[in-house]
């Protein structure tokens, strides 16, 4: 599953984590998307600060970051938790990497969608009106292929097999 994303020269060497592909498998997908499209679904969190956003970049993490994808060292996969049923994101990991790509040339960035439902609205209820799975990853099943595929078209992502 893990493989190199190149332009040119340089590319992200996703790193093997299996706390993150081992963590609700039957509610992530593993992609690819533009570092931009990343950081367009965060909406304000996604621009800098200096861009009117809320996303403070630190001069040199990104440096150090950049460095790290230019000697091809292992950097761990961004990833999204996005609410199906609001159709947005609501929590993420991998700003910094994102934008680092975008500055390296690097035109494409490993992802993994978790499929997420703050608000528990899809829980399963008895016939008492008592929940009794209080899950709140959303499995690939329940949200069915056309819904997931309609979700990835909407963020400019593709799927990695």
């Amino acid at each position: 599953m893990v493989q190199a994303y190149r332009r040119g020269y340089r590319r992200i060497v996703p790193a093997e984590t299996p706390q993150v592909f081992g963590y609700h498998p039957e509610a992530q997908v593993y992609v690819e998307m533009r570092p931009q499209d990343f950081l367009l679904a965060l909406g304000p969190i996604g621009r800098r600060m200096d861009e009117g956003g809320e996303f403070y970049v630190s001069s040199d993490s990104m440096e150090h970051l950049k460095k790290r994808i230019e000697e091809e060292e292992e950097i761990d996969v961004l990833f999204l938790d996005y609410d199906p049923y609001q159709d947005r994101a609501v929590g993420h990991e991998g700003r910094h990497r994102a934008l680092a790509a975008m500055e390296s040339g690097i035109e494409r960035v490993p992802v993994v969608i978790y499929f997420y439902d703050p608000h528990g609205w899809h829980d399963k209820v008895d016939e008492l009106g008592h929940v009794y799975d209080q899950t709140h990853y959303v499995s690939l099943d329940e949200l069915g292929e056309a819904r997931v595929n309609e979700i990835l078209a909407s963020l400019s992502a593709r799927r990695v097999y």
